[in-house]
């Protein structure tokens, strides 16, 4: 803030804006003059109702003009903003990852061997879901895939949808347990990435969010996935896959 600045300046704004504006000012009434010379000029010549024609045809052409170039790059702005604001996000919170940051690790990873998956509805692995060209692109880097599932129609129903799409594929591997198993996570959903290997494995469980619009997956610390994969193992549909 300027501390030499007058009480009466900020009594009177304008007073300020023009006294530091000053260029601007005799810019803009040069301008203002040359542009009613040029009218004057144009309007002897050619008549007023040309004139008119010819500015609304201007006019009309700059509108136009703004709305083709504004809309690529408020689509360039927004996507900017969004990947930064997920790169912020990472950054501040290593250890959380929402879904589309979720989808990018599984995909970029060249380590992964195994990826086992405890989900309620396989919503995420059905048609259009997020991680259906995920699963996609890994069944052909020989990544091999177990889901863990409750036993109901619905969810024997998303089976065959799921495997019909990635043409019955060997390395994928469903295994139904009790709806007593550990179903009672409301939208249980957990990943473990390479389970049995425990200097690479990884695991993230999602994060159930009061509005249901955004969902977060957090990494798990290695005693719940040593719990986890132990009772997992053991089951007698995985042992005998």
């Amino acid at each position: 803030m300027n501390r030499n600045r007058k009480y009466t300046d900020f009594l009177d704004p304008s007073k300020y804006w023009i006294k530091n504006n000053a260029i601007l000012v005799l810019v803009l009434m040069v301008l203002t003059i040359l542009v009613g010379i040029v009218f004057s000029e144009t309007q002897t010549k050619i008549g007023w109702l040309n004139l008119v024609l010819a500015l609304l045809f201007i006019i009309i052409l700059f509108i136009v003009l703004i709305i083709l170039i504004q809309r690529p790059l408020l689509e360039s702005l927004n996507k900017f903003i969004k990947n930064q604001t997920k790169l912020m996000e990472s950054m501040a919170i290593p250890w959380l990852k929402d879904t589309d940051q979720l989808t990018e690790y599984e995909l970029d990873s060249k380590d992964f061997k195994e990826i086992w998956l405890i989900t309620l509805d396989l919503l995420d692995d059905v048609q259009d879901g997020p991680f259906q060209s995920v699963v996609e692109a890994n069944l052909k880097k020989n990544i091999k895939y177990y889901y863990f599932v409750p036993e109901n129609e619905t969810i024997k129903a998303r089976v065959k949808q799921i495997q019909k799409f990635h043409r019955y594929h060997e390395n994928l591997n469903f295994i139904f347990l009790p709806n007593s198993f550990i179903f009672i996570v409301p939208k249980l959903d957990i990943v473990i990435y390479n389970p049995l290997e425990s200097n690479s494995r990884a695991a993230f469980m999602g994060i159930p969010t009061p509005d249901d619009q955004n969902h977060y997956h957090a990494l798990v610390n290695s005693e719940f996935i040593d719990k986890l994969v132990g009772i997992l193992s053991e089951i007698p549909a995985y042992l005998n896959s």
